[in-house]
């Protein structure tokens, strides 16, 4: 690997520090940062958006109004095809940091009328005080902040999550070794973890520290002491590329340091192992001083640069500035692949389409049709889309074309499952619902035609359940060239997400009511195939609802589907032996294999273990340990709870208990009586008989 400089044109930025750049797809985006005056004084004032094409390697400078007011060491990152950045330190005239929260939609820059918007926090939400040298990464629908400085003796260490569909921020109640305060530290997101080092401590210092945050589990790991690791340092950045963390730059005690400077730091989190820290000696920084054919990247000539080009004028500059407000951080930004030019080709093809309106060849098929389509009923992935829908409709899916009239429908998906996105429209009555259809277009390529059929299956599947805890097709659509599923819209958010912020609702009953969901699938032959927390949403009156029947088998098919060389999804840590030894396909025993006891303990199967880790447990049948705190030995009622759920987790899928009776067993089970109740025995000890 090696590092050139790069010569570009066009009305590129001031030299600047504090800034916050991403990188997608081709396009590096930069805003804000503190800027050298004519004085020869840093000052924040520069508030236009700057865009630089990798490949011709010329800026271009947009003045978009209204925009963010002018600020230094804000946090800012990528989600979706937003551009989002919150806080940081406003002006010299400004009294605190910034608490407001921005975002640019990718886009419209793309079609050439990029446009800022303030994102309106929801009505009595929390939010975290304004700040500056914070971090933010974005993971699926919601950003991740983490610490930052408020005034000269307040640094934070806490962690908040943004939703960007509710709007709602939320403070997160994280486990494990949560990270001191600080500001001036990096962060970066590999799938679900956020990696952070370094950064300046509430004494001032620069910290050499390493930390990862398990989003989906909300736990905080420090990572031991690593050969070759990154001395101390702040206003550093990281980056990342595939599994590979970058940790750029940074100085120490305000100057840039020859030491820092000189090599890139490479961080590989494929050999990272969490379960017990049992993988220390595998956790290091790679060096190819010592290590032949590794990443780290020697830079020494842009070191010698850095320090011919700074003068001491500037390096005061910079500590005059980092001593009054903001640290000079450049926070660094996760390369996202965000296709412009597919969402720009793809908007093409849909041309304008007004929001309640649909294309004429939605048209609902004729009596004469209907009956055509079931003596021809089989529906292989050479058919366009139009055609599925009419056998879809003719096999028992309602048509709701002509039924709903959109109010909005947004342009892009609020959320991402494994072949299809997500959108929340708003009806004229005011009720929203969810419409999910297929990611790419579906009538374009061979794989896109696959992915219809494998929708449509879902879509069939689905028709035929009618169940409290089962959530409600109301209808297929045509949507923008795709197949689409309409349901409800529920605010609750999936299961995972809802008992995070709902610690005292009763979860026993939530298990009743699942399993009674599984139950009634299994009785009219349904498999689900991937049960787990995220594929089941949560009502407003918190009856929990299963969704997602991507992977769902149906006993008796009245309209068949031609045989597909996609791979089922598989959730690892709810998958059964079985199945992850390609032993069968999705059966009921495997679907009760994955109940679990999640709802009941709010921790992830497996928790801190990586997927080698899980699969080597899995096929071996070691099953997740007991938690005492919530399934306590002695008490009747746990004692009970942990005989059923082990039942479950059988390694021979023959001896697993059947949903109804997971149902019944749990129906007598209480949240009270799981503490409170000892066992036959230990009352028998306790009253000395």
């Amino acid at each position: 690997m090696a590092a050139s400089l790069m010569h570009t044109t066009g009305e590129a930025p001031s030299p600047r520090i504090g800034a916050i750049s991403v990188l997608a797809d081709g396009l590096l985006i930069l805003w804000g940062g503190a800027t050298f005056n004519a004085q020869e004084e840093f000052e924040r004032s520069d508030c236009c958006t700057y865009s630089l094409n990798i490949t011709t390697r010329q800026w271009t400078k947009l003045d978009i109004q209204p925009a963010p007011g002018a600020r230094a060491a804000h946090a800012g990152c990528l989600c979706g095809t937003k551009f989002v950045i919150f806080g940081g330190s406003g002006t010299e005239n400004t009294d605190s940091p910034w608490d407001d929260l921005w975002s640019l939609d990718l886009y419209s820059l793309a079609q050439g009328n990029p446009s800022w918007e303030q994102i309106e926090v929801a009505s009595g939400s929390s939010s975290p005080l304004e700040r500056f040298g914070h971090t933010m990464v974005g993971y699926e629908n919601g950003l991740y902040m983490f610490g930052g400085k408020h005034c000269e003796h307040r640094s934070f260490n806490d962690t908040w999550r943004f939703d960007m569909t509710t709007r709602v921020w939320s403070e997160l109640e994280c486990t494990g070794d949560v990270p001191p305060p600080r500001r001036g530290h990096a962060a970066a997101i590999v799938g679900d973890v956020m990696y952070m080092c370094g950064g300046k401590g509430e004494d001032g210092h620069e910290l050499g520290d390493v930390w990862s945050f398990h989003i989906t589990e909300q736990r905080w790991y420090k990572l031991p002491s690593m050969s070759f690791e990154p001395s101390i340092r702040s206003g550093h950045i990281l980056a990342t590329l595939k599994e590979r963390v970058f940790v750029v730059g940074g100085w120490k005690d305000n100057r840039f340091s020859s030491e820092t400077e000189p090599s890139i730091h490479v961080l590989d989190t494929d050999l990272i192992t969490y379960s017990g820290h049992a993988g220390k000696k595998k956790l290091q920084f790679t060096s190819p001083i010592t290590r032949p054919g590794s990443t780290e990247i020697a830079a020494s000539g842009i070191a010698g640069h850095l320090e011919a080009e700074q003068s001491k004028d500037t390096i005061q500059a910079i500590n005059d500035l980092t001593s009054k407000v903001p640290e000079a951080t450049n926070v660094g930004s996760k390369i996202n692949d965000i296709k412009i030019n597919e969402l720009t080709a793809g908007m093409d093809n849909l041309g304008v389409e007004a929001l309640g309106t649909h294309p004429d060849n939605t048209v609902p098929p004729t009596d004469e049709d209907v009956a055509s389509l079931i003596r021809r009923d089989i529906i292989s992935g050479a058919m366009p889309a139009t055609e599925i829908l009419q056998y879809l409709i003719a096999h028992g899916c309602h048509d709701v074309s002509k039924e709903f009239e959109f109010l909005h429908i947004p342009e892009y998906p609020v959320s991402h499952g494994g072949y299809g996105d997500v959108y929340c429209a708003t009806l004229r009555n005011g009720d929203r619902v969810g419409i999910k259809c297929v990611r790419i277009l579906a009538n374009s390529t061979h794989e896109g035609k696959k992915f219809l059929k494998y929708a449509a299956h879902e879509l069939y599947v689905w028709s035929k359940c009618k169940h409290p805890n089962i959530i409600e097709l109301l209808g297929v659509m045509l949507f923008r060239d795709q197949i689409a599923m309409v349901s409800p819209w529920l605010e609750n958010g999936h299961l995972r997400w809802f008992l995070s912020r709902n610690s005292q609702v009763d979860r026993c009953a939530l298990c009743v009511q699942i399993s009674d969901g599984i139950d009634y699938l299994h009785n009219k032959s349904i498999i689900h195939g991937d049960l787990k927390p995220e594929n089941i949403l949560v009502s407003k009156e918190h009856a929990p609802k299963l969704t997602d029947f991507g992977n769902s088998a149906l006993g008796e098919y009245t309209l068949q589907f031609t045989h597909s060389s996609t791979t089922p999804s598989m959730s690892l840590r709810w998958a059964a032996p079985e199945i992850i030894q390609e032993e069968t396909k999705a059966t009921q025993a495997s679907d009760v294999y994955a109940l679990g006891m999640e709802v009941i303990t709010g921790t992830m199967p497996y928790a801190g273990a990586k997927d080698p880790a899980i699969l080597f447990n899995v096929v071996a049948g070691k099953t997740p340990a007991r938690l005492e705190t919530h399934i306590p030995t002695g008490m009747e009622q746990a004692d009970r709870l942990w005989s059923i759920i082990t039942r479950c987790w059988a390694y021979d899928p023959s001896e697993r208990p059947k949903a109804g009776e997971v149902r019944n067993i749990m129906a007598s089970i209480t949240p009270q009586g799981l503490l409170l109740t000892p066992s036959p025995s230990q009352s028998e000890l306790a009253s000395g008989r």
